[in-house]
């Protein structure tokens, strides 16, 4: 392209010359620098000003907390599976310079952290120990099933009565929520307890049940024989 041409471009606002480097870039309206020289701009400008840029962040932040949240709450429900890979291979590519910016930011505010912290555990007491009883038993289920069943085996008949003791101590405070129990209990189990049952009624009436075959085995054998 000679000067004749690409006079007539820029004219035409088909070019435009960045003013700062002199490259030719496609014409955009107001946009007078091309994209190597507006990045390197923005960057000074954010060196230079980064007080200034951070304070007014901060204050957007501040005065549009809801609206900001709301939004980026729609976006995660909206991409959850993209975020999570993203969040996951941005930690695994970043991991030294995060953990560095962490360590940096509890240095540099460790008595706000340690304030902040002991606040939210006093105002979330049983909310915490809840969660920590939760991911103990979580984390130890085999060992506490294990030394359970041995204690159980162990102290059986003790167990039992204050099961008993218990159970009779709550009876009238909490019949209906037993009783509810113990229906949910036998709906899900019929089977099962039939099962018991017919068990023990058979150990139970063995003998009486025996009688009253023979009797009927005799009582058959002798009209067999008439």
């Amino acid at each position: 392209m000679n000067d004749e041409e690409l006079f007539e471009k820029i004219m035409n606002k088909e070019l435009t010359i960045c003013e700062t480097c002199d490259n030719i870039f496609d014409y955009v309206p107001q946009r007078i620098y091309c994209d190597e020289c507006r990045l390197a701009k923005a960057r000074k400008y954010r060196e230079e000003n980064r007080e200034k840029i951070n304070a007014r962040n901060r204050k957007h932040r501040e005065e549009n907390r809801e609206k900001i949240a709301a939004r980026k709450r729609k976006y995660y429900e909206e991409n959850r599976e993209k975020v999570l890979v993203l969040g996951r291979k941005y930690r695994e590519k970043n991991r030294d310079k995060i953990l560095a910016k962490q360590r940096k930011h509890y240095e540099e505010n460790r008595d706000k952290i340690l304030a902040k912290q002991r606040e939210y555990r006093e105002e979330n007491r049983e909310k915490i120990n809840a969660q920590q009883r939760a991911r103990y038993r979580k984390e130890n289920r085999e060992e506490r099933n294990a030394k359970g069943r041995k204690y159980f085996q162990d102290n059986r008949e003790k167990v039992n009565a204050q099961q008993r003791a218990r159970y009779h101590e709550n009876k009238e405070k909490n019949s209906e929520k037993i009783n509810a129990r113990h229906r949910r209990y036998r709906e899900k189990n019929r089977e099962k307890i039939n099962a018991r049952q017919r068990a023990r009624y058979r150990k139970e009436n063995r003998e009486e049940r025996n009688a009253r075959d023979r009797k009927r085995y005799h009582a058959k054998k002798k009209q067999e024989e008439e």
